[in-house]
């Protein structure tokens, strides 16, 4: 645990602007990233974060480095709070994320070549607490996702 607290402390001496590659190690975000994908991080200021970005933190009660999407951010006094959610998950995450326990925002998943920055996933956060919602909009992203790779011409 302490090594991952290390890893995050590293990462947050990246410049703004500077891209890394991360390894995830969770289906928190399933379907969009699944575990062992891996994400181009892009070390963002926490000003520049909205809805529905996936971003990057340390979740201090889980003591571990998170990707998951914002929702409900909050700007108020020149600063800038946000919950977070897994796209695989019914509920929103309990922990806040200030400025402190800020890494980054997610730019593009690698092995699928899906770039995050063009917001054609951005429907994939919207969540009910109903089990059925989340199996449908898993089974519709692949449907979207696939049929990309097909071409009717």
């Amino acid at each position: 645990m302490k090594s991952n607290r290390k890893v995050f402390e590293l990462l947050q001496t990246l410049e703004v602007g500077e891209k890394c590659t991360i390894h995830v190690s969770s289906d928190s975000m399933w379907p969009l990233i699944d575990i062992n994908d891996q994400l181009i991080l892009e070390r963002t200021s926490v000003r520049k974060i909205a809805e529905f970005d996936i971003v990057v933190f340390y979740s201090c009660e889980y003591k571990k480095m998170m990707v998951h999407r914002a929702i409900d951010v909050f700007k108020k006094n020149e600063k800038t709070i946000f919950f977070t959610k897994g796209d695989n998950s019914l509920f929103k995450d309990v922990s806040v994320v200030t400025e402190e326990n800020f890494l980054g925002k997610v730019i593009f998943v690698k092995n699928k070549k899906i770039s995050l920055e063009d917001n054609n996933y951005k429907w994939l956060s919207f969540y009910y607490s109903n089990k059925l919602f989340l199996k449908i909009k898993q089974k519709l992203f692949y449907f979207l996702y696939n049929s990309r790779f097909n071409s009717f011409f």
